[in-house]
């Protein structure tokens, strides 16, 4: 959620879940946020999870995880979606993402963030 002007927007609403992990839907807004406008690649997701890391510096989260964890959320989300009815709409972003967690989990911080 967001503030816009004096109105507070939610986006995602359908996949409202109180078990979710706190501080997913920060990384999922700081990605998109990132995202909007620009062509998709993973250093454009990369730079998103730079921007949602910063969010939470010296707060006790252990934000490797955290985005460990909404980039499994996220490509899991879309490859779903991607072998239902116009899935081919959603299939290259769903590549992206599982691309992503490939990638980041070949980086030094996310072995770290799982140790």
């Amino acid at each position: 959620m967001s503030w816009n002007g004096d109105r507070l927007a939610l986006w995602d609403f359908e996949r409202f879940d109180v078990d979710g992990l706190v501080g997913l839907d920060a990384v999922h807004y700081a990605v998109s946020t990132v995202s909007r406008g620009r062509t998709p690649t993973f250093d454009v997701v990369l730079a998103g999870i730079d921007l949602a890391r910063r969010s939470f510096v010296n707060d006790g989260t252990d934000v490797d995880a955290l985005v460990t964890a909404y980039l499994a959320a996220i490509s899991l989300r879309y490859l779903e979606r991607s072998t239902g009815l116009r899935g081919e709409l959603i299939a290259p972003r769903a590549e992206l993402m599982l691309g992503a967690l490939q990638r980041w989990l070949d980086m030094p911080q996310a072995a770290a963030g799982l140790g």
